[in-house]
């Protein structure tokens, strides 16, 4: 086929060099490169959250709690202009054709908040590796701060939601484990979380 590779483009992102697309496309030139981006920038600074390291199962339980203090990240290692990282923010990246030839295409069990951790599960399977091309930048322009009270609990169960998911399917966890999940993060998503903004709410009134 022709088509080699794919551009995944949110609405709310601005390339302001339309050149980085041919640009980029050299970093395939490494054939174990599966996936690349630039740096994603929002409110006028560059995020880190551009690409990371996948969380441990023990990170995602553990996540919005004390525990977590004591399970250390994996941090990106860098090679020339690429920061090798595990998963991408999805907002933007350019993914190589055999990916998505040789594995299923995104999990339709996974809305949102979840899909980049399904492609660094597909990417990994394959032994090819997810990068960062820090030499470019994109500007995602998506308002945080517009967020309203409803809008952050929503985002918060779907997370839940989602994390679960992914526990069963991709990490392989036990059932204990996903128990150990749904007590800790059920308990925030749907306990803490709406208490947390009812309370903000009050004091507001005040």
């Amino acid at each position: 086929p022709s088509i080699q590779y794919i551009a995944v483009m949110n609405p709310d992102v601005r390339v302001e060099d339309p050149g980085i697309f041919n640009a980029m496309l050299s970093d395939f030139d490494d054939d174990t490169i599966g996936v690349v981006a630039p740096l994603m920038v929002e409110n006028g600074r560059v995020q880190e959250r551009s690409g990371w390291m996948l969380p441990t199962k023990a990170q995602r339980i553990f996540a919005n709690t004390p525990l977590n203090a004591f399970f250390r990240s994996l941090k990106p290692q860098m090679q020339g202009d690429l920061r090798i990282v595990d998963a991408i923010h999805g907002s933007f990246f350019i993914v190589s054709r055999k990916v998505f030839s040789k594995t299923p295409l995104f999990d339709d069990n996974i809305f949102l908040y979840g899909e980049e951790s399904v492609l660094a599960f597909k990417v990994k399977s394959l032994r090819l590796k997810e990068a960062i091309d820090t030499r470019y930048q994109y500007v995602h322009e998506h308002n945080y701060a517009v967020e309203n009270r409803e809008a952050s609990i929503c985002k918060g169960k779907t997370i839940y939601q989602s994390v679960k998911y992914l526990l069963r399917v991709y990490y392989k966890c036990t059932f204990f484990d996903r128990l150990l999940y749904v007590l800790f993060q059920g308990t925030y998503a749907y306990v803490y979380l709406p208490l947390l903004f009812k309370i903000k709410k009050t004091v507001s009134k005040w």
